[in-house]
C-alpha cells in the first residue's frame, strides 16, 4: 500500500515537475452522437486524439491505465469510477474532445503527462493522490484445495468453452487449465462472470492443472444450474468473497465544467486528416453473399461486405435509426460491398501494422463517398421522432439522496443480491451512485440495449444526486413475454421474471414512456439505388 502511494504521489508530482505539454491542443464539447462512449487516447502519427470523454474518462487516462476501458460496455468496466474520488455530479455525464499534436515517437507515459498538463490548463484541474478502501472480490483458499500440481508437461494457459449439451437445459461456461497460476485463473473468471477486479489472494505458488464448470450469469433458475461461486468452492476447494481492499485513487481538488478557449490558430498547427478515400471501389453485393458488416484494417483500410446502404449511413452519420427521416424502403434492403484505402495522417508513415486512422477519422470520407457514388442528397431538419422519456411514477421516487457526494457519479453492474445467479430470475442488477436523472437516461441504453429502442430523455424534474439498486431479468430471459422495445413494456414473466420496464416502476418509482420529442435528424431528399462506376 505505501508503494501503491508513493508510486501514485509521483505521478501526480511530475506535471507540477516537469509539466511536459503538447505542441498544440483543441479541447470543446463534443458533438450529440448514436454512440456515447470515450475511444481514441491513441498516438497516429503526431495527431492524439480522445473522442466522446467524460471528464471521468480523461482522468482515468491520465492518471491511471483507462484506455482499457474505452469503447467497452459499462458492465465490463465497473470497477473505473472507484479510482476516482471527489468531482462534481457531471463529472460522468459532460463529453469531451481533445485533439492535439505531439511528436511523433512519444511514449504511452509521456502523452500522460502531456494530458494532465492540458488538463490542469484548460480545467483547471487539481488532484492529489490517496488510498481509499474498495470491495473487491478476491479469490482464497480453502482448508482443502482441489487441485493438482502440475509437472511442466504439455502447454499452459486455459481452453475456455461456452454450449449446453442438452438443448432444455441451462447453458454452461467452463475452463480446462494446464500448468497455471491462480493469478491467472483469477484474470479467466473476472473476464466471464465478474465486473470488478478478481484478486488473486489464495497464496498458492506454483503451476496447476484443474478444470472448472458452471452456468453463466443471466440464467434464471431451473435444475442443475450452479453459480460461479459454488462451483469454485464445490469443484476446487477455493473461494470467491468480498473483501475491503486499499486502493490507490486520484482525488479531485478542483475542476471547471467549462474548458478555457482553444489558443489562435490551434486548427492550423494540428495536422490534417484527408477528406477522401485515395481510392475506393464501391459495388452492389451479390444476392447470395452473406453480411460481414465493416472492419477498419491496418493499412488505413476498409472493407465492407454485404451492409445495407440505410445502415450504412447510420454508420458514416453516427445517427441512431430514429434520427434518419424520408429514407427509401429499397435502403433497407440493397445491400453494398466498399474495399477503400485512406491515406495517412500528416506526420504518419503507411503501411501495416497498427491502423494509422480511428473510425472518428474515417466518417467524413464514408460520408463523401457515399455522396458521390450514389448521388446522395440530405438536409438536416428539426421534427418529431419517439423517445423514450424518464418520468417519475405515481407517488415519491423510491431513491435515496446520495450518500456517496464525495465519488463520482457511477452505475455499475452488481452481482445478484443472492450472490448466485441461479437464485433468482432477476439477474440483471444495478447499483448507481451520486447518480442524477439525466445520467441515469444517458446511461440507460448501456445498461439495457436490448429493452431500449430508441434516445432516452430526462423527464422527471427531479434534480440532486441519487443512490439506488434496480434489478430486472435480461431480454433472452422472458420466457416469450419480452416485446421489441419499439412496443414499449414487455410483460411480466409468469415464471417470476421482471422486464426493466416494470422493475423501474415497482422498484424505483419511476417509468419509461414512449413519447415524441423535437430533434435534429438527417432527411434523405434523394438518393440513387445503383453506385456510379468505380
Amino acid at each position: 500500500m505505501a508503494l501503491a502511494a508513493i508510486l501514485v504521489a509521483d505521478a501526480l508530482g511530475q506535471t507540477a515537475k516537469t509539466s511536459p505539454a503538447f505542441e498544440a491542443a483543441d479541447v470543446h464539447v463534443s458533438a450529440a452522437t448514436a454512440t456515447p462512449y470515450a475511444r481514441g487516447a491513441v498516438l497516429r502519427g503526431d495527431r492524439y486524439e480522445v473522442r466522446d470523454a467524460t471528464m471521468l474518462d480523461l482522468i482515468l487516462i491520465a492518471y491511471s491505465d483507462g484506455e482499457k476501458y474505452l469503447g467497452k460496455p459499462s458492465w465490463l468496466v465497473g470497477e473505473r469510477s472507484e479510482l476516482v474520488s471527489g468531482g462534481p455530479d457531471w463529472l460522468d455525464a459532460d463529453r469531451f474532445d481533445v485533439i492535439a499534436k505531439a511528436p511523433p515517437s512519444s511514449q504511452p507515459a509521456a502523452l500522460k503527462a502531456m494530458l494532465r498538463t492540458l488538463l490542469a490548463e484548460r480545467f483547471g484541474l487539481a488532484v492529489h493522490a490517496d488510498l481509499k478502501s474498495v470491495r473487491e472480490n478476491v479469490l482464497t483458499a480453502g482448508p482443502h484445495p482441489r487441485l493438482k500440481a502440475a509437472d511442466g508437461s504439455g502447454d499452459s494457459g486455459c481452453q475456455f468453452h461456452r454450449g449446453s449439451a442438452d438443448p432444455d437445459a441451462a447453458p454452461y461456461s467452463s475452463i480446462s487449465c494446464r500448468n497455471t497460476g491462480m493469478a491467472a485463473l483469477a484474470d479467466e473468471l473476472r473476464r466471464d462472470y465478474f465486473e470488478t477486479p478478481l484478486k488473486d489472494m489464495t497464496g498458492l505458488q506454483g503451476a496447476w492443472n484443474f478444470d472448472l464448470k458452471w452456468t453463466p450469469r443471466g440464467q434464471p433458475a431451473s435444475s442443475g444450474v450452479i453459480s460461479i461461486f459454488d462451483a469454485v468452492d464445490k469443484q476446487l476447494g477455493l473461494k470467491i468473497e468480498p473483501r475491503d481492499i486499499a486502493t490507490a485513487v486520484t482525488v479531485i481538488d478542483h475542476v471547471n465544467r467549462k474548458p478555457a478557449d482553444n489558443p489562435s490558430g490551434v486548427t492550423q498547427a494540428l495536422s490534417t486528416v484527408p477528406a477522401k478515400f485515395e481510392v475506393a471501389v464501391v459495388k452492389l453485393s451479390p444476392a447470395d453473399e452473406p453480411s460481414r458488416g465493416f472492419q477498419l484494417q491496418p493499412g488505413n483500410r476498409l472493407t465492407v461486405q454485404g451492409v445495407p446502404l440505410k445502415n450504412m449511413i447510420l454508420i458514416a452519420w453516427d445517427l441512431d435509426a430514429d434520427m434518419l427521416a424520408e429514407a427509401p424502403k429499397w435502403m433497407d434492403t440493397e445491400r453494398i460491398d466498399i474495399l477503400a484505402k485512406a491515406p495517412a495522417p500528416d506526420g504518419a508513415e503507411a503501411g501495416a501494422g497498427t491502423p494509422m486512422l480511428g473510425f472518428d477519422d474515417i466518417r467524413p470520407m464514408l460520408q463523401a463517398l457515399l455522396i458521390d457514388r450514389f448521388s446522395l442528397a440530405t438536409h438536416n431538419e428539426s421534427r418529431s421522432v419517439p423517445v423514450y422519456a424518464l418520468v417519475a411514477a405515481k407517488g415519491s421516487p423510491k431513491i435515496a439522496k446520495t450518500q456517496y457526494a464525495s465519488e463520482a457519479g457511477d452505475c455499475r453492474s452488481a452481482p445478484p443480491v443472492t450472490g448466485s445467479a441461479a437464485k433468482s430470475p432477476l439477474t440483471a442488477v444495478w447499483a448507481c451512485r451520486n447518480v442524477t436523472m439525466s445520467m441515469l437516461a444517458q446511461k440507460l441504453h448501456g445498461m439495457a440495449p436490448n429493452y431500449i429502442g430508441h434516445l432516452v430523455v430526462d423527464g422527471t424534474g427531479i434534480g440532486g444526486a441519487w443512490d439506488f439498486m434496480v434489478s430486472w431479468t435480461p431480454w433472452h430471459d422472458m420466457a416469450g413475454f419480452g416485446r421489441p422495445a419499439a412496443q414499449g413494456p414487455a410483460e411480466t414473466d409468469p415464471s417470476g421474471g421482471m422486464g426493466l420496464f416494470e422493475a423501474f416502476e415497482k422498484e424505483l418509482g419511476l417509468k419509461l414512456e414512449l413519447q415524441k420529442r423535437a430533434m435534429q435528424v438527417l432527411v434523405i431528399d434523394h438518393a440513387e439505388p445503383t453506385p456510379s462506376d468505380n
